[in-house]
């Protein structure tokens, strides 16, 4: 028999005629959103030296790879429903929307592709190097985090 409430909550379990549910208390601790700010900032700073290098290389590989700019600027909607915006590495052409339209009123099987998913398996509109930054998730780079 547990000793501890929180064993003995853990050990617990909700029944119904379908399904078994095994319950977890909450734990004792939680951090304040302060804590993780200065974890978030620390950390960036911390990496700074080996983000630094890259974040240049990369912005001149995407220079030399097509033409437009180095970064996209996207518009999100965040926590509490704020709209806040988000920096990405471009990885598409910069006339990304004029391409898709062309392309899905000269194709009804990419037309279909994209109505069902919102994607394109081999989406012309992305640069070489962008196949790469967004394979390795590197387009993704965090660069909000310093900003407040």
């Amino acid at each position: 028999m547990p000793t501890d409430t929180n064993e003995q909550l853990a050990s617990t379990m909700v029944q119904d005629s379908h399904t078994e549910t095994q319950v977890y208390p909450s734990p004792r601790w939680s951090y304040h959103p302060t804590l993780k700010r200065w974890m978030d900032v620390a950390l960036t700073i911390l990496l700074l030296p080996v983000i630094v290098p890259f974040a240049l290389i990369a912005s001149l590989l995407i220079k030399l790879d097509s033409r437009g700019p180095v970064l996209v600027k996207l518009k999100r909607l965040g926590k509490d429903r704020t709209v806040f915006y988000k920096y990405k590495y471009r990885t598409m052409v910069p006339d990304a929307e004029r391409i898709l339209k062309e392309l899905l009123q000269s194709s009804d099987e990419l037309r279909r592709e994209y109505l069902a998913t919102y994607k394109l398996k081999n989406d012309p509109r992305i640069t070489r190097l962008g196949r790469w930054l967004r394979r390795t998730s590197l387009d993704e780079l965090p660069m909000n985090c310093l900003r407040y």
